[in-house]
């Protein structure tokens, strides 16, 4: 954990949130659905988390690969 700090990275339960947002995108076409699901607005959805689809996260990571 702390070879990670030194380099600024950290990883917390909340780092999650992301990933579920994403995902849920991937699978529920409807933003209120999300926004309830993760306990806030649909307007604090879209300012707060990312908007990519799932298909670009993987895309993303496997050219990082």
């Amino acid at each position: 954990m702390a070879e990670y700090e030194a380099r600024g990275e950290w990883l917390r339960p909340y780092s999650f949130r992301d990933t579920f947002s994403v995902r849920a995108h991937g699978i529920v076409k409807d933003d209120t659905l999300i926004a309830a699901a993760m306990g806030h607005t649909v307007e604090v959805h879209h300012r707060s988390y990312r908007t990519s689809g799932w298909r670009s996260v993987r895309k993303a990571f496997a050219e990082a690969s």
